[in-house]
């Protein structure tokens, strides 16, 4: 309940110029985070609750995987509002850190 679509990247879906419950709501709230993906290095599997260190900050993801075609984890969270993709991170896991890309989901055709 407190997910926007300006939050989920929905900007597309969502025509500010016209009348629909809720509009109001949207123009007077700050977008202070961005949901997000990580693609690490190698083939580790990727948990929600698992961490990614960013300038310092600890960022959980809600979920994630390794994904069969990519052959690497991906995961998902919400990152700050300026984060940008293509930007390099260390991802927290059980067995230590590994290194990983921040990206714009989807994953697929992403190298």
């Amino acid at each position: 309940e407190d997910v926007t679509p300006l939050e989920l990247g929905g900007e597309r879906f969502v025509d500010l110029t016209k009348k629909f419950v809720g509009r109001e709501g949207l123009l007077g709230r700050r977008t202070s985070r961005r949901f997000m993906g990580v693609i690490t290095d190698g083939t580790v599997v990727l948990r929600g609750g698992y961490t990614v260190v960013l300038d310092g900050d600890m960022i959980p993801l809600t979920s994630g995987t390794l994904s069969p075609v990519l052959k690497r984890g991906i995961g998902l969270g919400f990152f700050p509002a300026g984060t940008e993709a293509g930007r390099r991170v260390k991802v927290s896991t059980r067995r230590g850190e590994v290194g990983g890309t921040i990206t714009i989901p989807p994953f697929l055709g992403k190298r």
